[in-house]
């Protein structure tokens, strides 16, 4: 009889002895060993005992281990439990960082110790601090990254209406730094993924639904980046906050919030259409908008130093007071943006 609860039957045989042999195949953190049964099923570890540190056909594991499919496996590749070959025939075991990332995303922390989270949540981060060192290094000199590493790069609400209106296809996930971070209560099911959804995850949505979802992301006081600065040839879109969100978190860590995610845009004020009101200051995820001064003397203030061009405080401006600018390099001077 097929299992339902994995991608194979559960042999009890070896037990003791396969969450170790799993451990080693998935590069799986010491820490995290004791745990491993909380992120794989019995089947998946039976499937990742088959595979090995090498590649396997698909049809040698359908073969081989009693109540594995073609189907099972390919759930387990959506899970992160294997990654199969883009024809489906071959499959390799999917590092545990991959399988950590879907689990979080839709399976949630379950019933890991308060220290395990800890612990998996700050070495998740140095992995990606590590992932990213280099790109930053090349956006600190002025070079592009390398193609095939994306450019996260902050965009206006308008220019992600825009991807989203132009794809063909369009998924949306919970956004994983916030389920791994958890430091806010801002709404979670925001990341958007454009004509290709990574490992079939998501949820395949109308482009009006996308915009729908970036318009109360905006509202919520959620910025957006994309992973290119060139908008056209973005994958993704990302509803971030200040708290949670990776690129950000990361680039203050690398010393490189000027740079990274990359800049385009600066907040510029029309001061007689300004009533004060402080609603951009407390939307501002950076605190760059600052009111001093008391009554009819307040004056509204930017640091552009901390405006990351984000488009947060413009449009939540009820007097459409507040427009931004096209950057034309960090730390040039600003020329209007065609899009005014």
């Amino acid at each position: 009889m097929e299992r339902t609860d994995g991608v194979g039957p559960h042999d009890a045989h070896a037990e003791t002895d396969r969450p170790r042999a799993v451990a080693d195949i998935v590069a799986a953190p010491d820490f995290v060993r004791p745990h491993l049964e909380s992120f794989y099923e019995p089947g998946d570890l039976e499937v990742l005992e088959a595979v090995g540190a090498g590649e396997r056909a698909v049809v040698d594991l359908v073969a081989e281990l009693p109540g594995v499919t073609p189907e099972s496996l390919r759930r387990a590749h959506r899970r992160a439990v294997v990654t199969l070959s883009s024809d489906a025939t071959t499959a390799v075991a999917a590092p545990f960082s991959d399988r950590f990332e879907a689990w979080i995303v839709f399976e949630g922390w379950k019933d890991l110790p308060p220290v395990v989270r800890e612990r998996l949540a700050a070495w998740d981060m140095d992995n990606y601090v590590d992932e990213i060192r280099e790109r930053v290094a090349e956006v600190a000199a002025g070079h592009r990254p390398k193609e095939g590493t994306g450019n996260d790069t902050f965009v206006l609400l308008e220019e992600a209406e825009a991807i989203v209106k132009g794809a063909k296809r369009l998924f949306v996930r919970p956004c994983s730094c916030r389920r791994i971070v958890q430091s806010c209560d801002k709404p979670v099911d925001v990341c958007l993924w454009i004509d290709e959804d990574e490992r079939d995850e998501g949820w395949e949505i109308s482009r009006e639904r996308g915009v729908e979802i970036l318009r109360g992301a905006d509202k919520a006081g959620l910025m957006r980046t994309a992973n290119d600065a060139d908008t056209a040839a973005a994958t993704w879109i990302c509803c971030c906050c200040p708290d949670c969100c990776y690129p950000l978190l990361a680039s203050e860590r690398l010393g490189a919030t000027d740079v990274y995610p990359t800049r385009r845009y600066l907040a510029t004020l029309d001061d007689a259409a300004c009533t004060r009101c402080g609603i951009c200051v407390r939307r501002c995820p950076f605190a760059a908008w600052s009111l001093e001064g008391a009554g009819e003397d307040r004056v509204l203030l930017l640091d552009e130093h901390e405006c990351r061009g984000c488009g947060v405080c413009a449009t939540g401006c009820p007097e459409s007071a507040i427009d931004m600018v096209k950057r034309m390099a960090a730390g040039d001077a600003s020329v209007p943006s065609s899009h005014d």
